[in-house]
């Protein structure tokens, strides 16, 4: 068999780089999505690709964030390093909240809502860590790896000047990412080491505890279960983490900020504190519940007619939810719980509370409705 000279080898490298970089990247889909008159959200979603940070730029100043905390929802597998970069310094001017999820319609609220299942990775990952607060659903992918240079196919080259141009390039990103980092200011700089350790064709997932750790999620926490004693009872309650009254605003998407569990005249009850929903009468007095227990197996349940809303002073709202049996003894033996009900548009959309379930909280809230208030 002839032997292939090293410029014809040279040559059909060139033709293939050639080739990858002539297809027309497909922009992210970058959308705003005013849900109700009180929260809004924008949304990218796919590769994010050059331009692409310009583009949400112009979005931004065609309908900027005229309420606070607006929110970014990313679901994206990655792109470019430099647009991820960018990206993450305009989440920041801005002052924009970044949560991993992707927004689907749903008939029953009639207004968009978070699916089950989104991921981040890569350039998006890095764009995600832009956010004033940066929030990681448990059922929601954050994934970090080393960048490369999709033009330099530097496995294949062989020429000694070429893989000196790569090797420069990358020490440029290198050091144009720690910058990044270092400017943000709030991202424990440990994360570029986990990003350089794992290989471009790998993923490296961050669990929550990871990405708590790492100071990368700083919102939407939540606190354990704690007992209080209440009138001739106890309560067991759960309060985000950057909330000190349990009424604060926090996200446009979501407002609940704190889950009470307690026994009322031998009635089990869940009541959900929120704050600036107008207090409308719900169009769909549904409620939703998902559990997933030890083996990971998932259970659906739906009430209606279940809860009822009080109003308080300075725009303070309370769900009341009442619990059967069937939804009592999911909860004591859940690992994870997840309640959601709808809205009115005008007041705030559709609302969730999501919370991981240890042994001793369930022992908490069994003792709540061991103990009644009243």
């Amino acid at each position: 068999m002839p032997r292939i000279s090293n410029k014809i080898s040279y040559f059909f490298i060139a033709l293939i780089v050639s080739l990858l970089c002539s297809q027309e990247a497909i922009s992210a889909n970058l959308r705003y999505e005013g849900i109700s008159a009180k929260k809004a959200v924008y949304a990218i979603e796919g590769e994010i690709v050059e331009g692409d940070a310009a583009r949400f730029e112009q979005l931004l100043q065609e309908i900027p964030p005229v309420l606070e905390n607006y929110e970014v929802y990313l679901h994206s597998p990655g792109g470019l390093l430099t647009e991820g970069i960018k990206l993450g310094l305009l989440f920041r001017k801005y002052g924009l909240w970044t949560s991993v999820g992707r927004l689907v319609e749903d008939d029953n609220y009639r207004l968009p809502i978070l699916a089950d299942s989104a991921l981040c990775a890569s350039a998006c990952a890095i764009a995600f860590l832009g956010g004033k607060n940066r929030s990681l659903g448990e059922s929601y992918k954050l994934g970090f790896h080393r960048f490369f240079d999709a033009s330099g196919l530097e496995e294949t080259i062989l020429t000694y000047e070429k893989r000196e141009e790569i090797s420069a390039s990358s020490q440029y990103m290198s050091a144009l990412l720690a910058n990044y980092i270092v400017q943000l200011g709030d991202i424990d700089p440990k994360i570029l080491i986990l990003n350089s350790l794992v290989p471009p064709a790998e993923m490296y997932w961050l669990n929550l505890q990871e990405a708590s750790d790492l100071n990368i999620t700083n919102g939407k926490e939540w606190s354990r279960v704690w007992l209080e004693p209440y009138k001739k009872g106890i309560v067991a309650a759960i309060r985000r983490k950057d909330s000190y009254s349990g009424y604060e605003i926090y996200s446009p998407h979501d407002l609940i900020s704190q889950a009470t569990f307690f026994c009322r005249d031998n009635e089990r009850v869940l009541m959900l504190s929120a704050s600036a929903m107008s207090p409308t009468d719900p169009f769909n007095k549904m409620v939703g519940f998902k559990f997933i227990d030890q083996e990971q197996n998932i259970k659906s349940i739906e009430l209606t007619d279940t809860y009822t809303f009080r109003e308080g002073p300075n725009d303070k709202i309370w769900f009341d939810i009442s619990l059967n049996n069937l939804i009592v003894n999911q909860i004591l033996s859940a690992v994870r719980m997840k309640v959601y009900f709808g809205m009115y548009g005008a007041s705030g959309g559709p609302q969730s509370f999501e919370y991981d379930l240890k042994a001793m909280d369930r022992q908490m809230i069994q003792s709540s409705f061991q103990f009644c208030i009243e």
